[in-house]
């Protein structure tokens, strides 16, 4: 595919991506501003080798469709979680408390998202989902439960 590198330059579709290279972070903008730049100037009895500059447009090209990519998984990711937490909401859980190490019960009272991190209400307590070890409509199905599990302990 070959494209006008001007045209690309002053109003390309590839806008935003960002390149890490040699821990120096250059935008597509910025990278064509510095290849139209450089045709501009290059010397003209010893031109560039055109296949740098496909080499470089298609580096750019894979950097920004990988950031895409990995965007739209870290949303559906979060979508997920958010989903699968907000159907706790008004069911009982399990828990191993963060103070005392102890499993408790409480009723799941709402979800929040902080610093990208997904918290599940309980009690008026902020608890990881990763500490959650039992989920239930009634609170009595996992008292039961513990019952049972403290008498096979004997």
């Amino acid at each position: 595919m070959v494209m006008d590198i001007q045209a690309v330059a002053a109003g390309s579709e590839i806008q935003n991506t960002q390149m890490v290279n040699n821990n120096a972070i250059v935008s597509s903008e910025d990278f064509f501003k510095l290849l139209v730049a450089q045709i501009q100037n290059q010397d003209p009895t010893d031109p560039m080798d055109p296949s740098q500059t496909i080499t470089q447009m298609s580096q750019i090209s894979a950097s920004q469709a990988s950031m895409e990519v990995k965007n739209i998984a870290g949303q559906i990711s979060a979508q997920s979680q958010i989903k699968l937490a907000n159907d706790m909401i008004g069911k009982y859980v399990e828990y191993v408390s963060s103070d005392e190490g102890e499993k408790e019960v409480g009723r799941v009272d709402s979800v929040v998202m902080r610093d990208n991190n997904l918290q599940v209400i309980v009690n008026g307590k902020e608890i990881y989902p990763g500490r959650i070890s039992a989920i239930a409509e009634e609170q009595q199905h996992l008292q039961n439960q513990n019952d049972k599990s403290s008498e096979s302990d004997l």
